[in-house]
């Protein structure tokens, strides 16, 4: 069953193939990977954005707007972005694979990988903070 494009005040959003969705913004782009189950895998950030030509550099564990998250620095020639990602089910944010899958057995829930792009450290952490605040991290999620 495919799920209907979300409508997501403040963003331009295009459902993409494989259940991914795209929102887009001034100064930020999101990408929201829906899982379909615990046992399938799961399409890291750094593998979509290498294969766009970028490097990832100084990859970290941190805290940002109440979320345990992945940050890291995207690089491409001159180019420099900041990027964040991190598994949701609109209840639970984890950065675990077990964590998540666990979760998605023992309650049939679905997780999403969601993965936040700002061009400065400051403009990620505010971006995060804006989506959780208003509720468009669910909203992507069709939740």
């Amino acid at each position: 069953m495919a799920l209907a494009t979300p409508v997501v005040p403040g963003y331009t959003v295009n459902a993409m193939k494989d259940g991914v969705t795209k929102l887009e913004r001034e100064g930020a782009l999101v990408y929201v990977k829906r899982i379909k189950d615990c046992y399938y895998t799961d399409h890291h950030p750094t593998i979509c954005w290498q294969g766009s030509g970028f490097a990832f550099r100084k990859v970290k564990e941190e805290n940002i707007a109440g979320i345990t998250l992945f940050t890291g620095v995207l690089e491409k020639g001159k180019d420099r972005l900041y990027t964040a990602w991190w598994y949701d089910n609109g209840a639970m944010q984890t950065v675990s694979q077990f964590e998540w899958r666990w979760n998605a057995l023992l309650t049939r829930s679905h997780f999403s990988l969601v993965n936040v792009t700002a061009e400065s450290k400051e403009a990620l952490a505010a971006e995060i903070l804006r989506m959780r605040k208003d509720g468009s991290i669910n909203l992507a999620m069709g939740m």
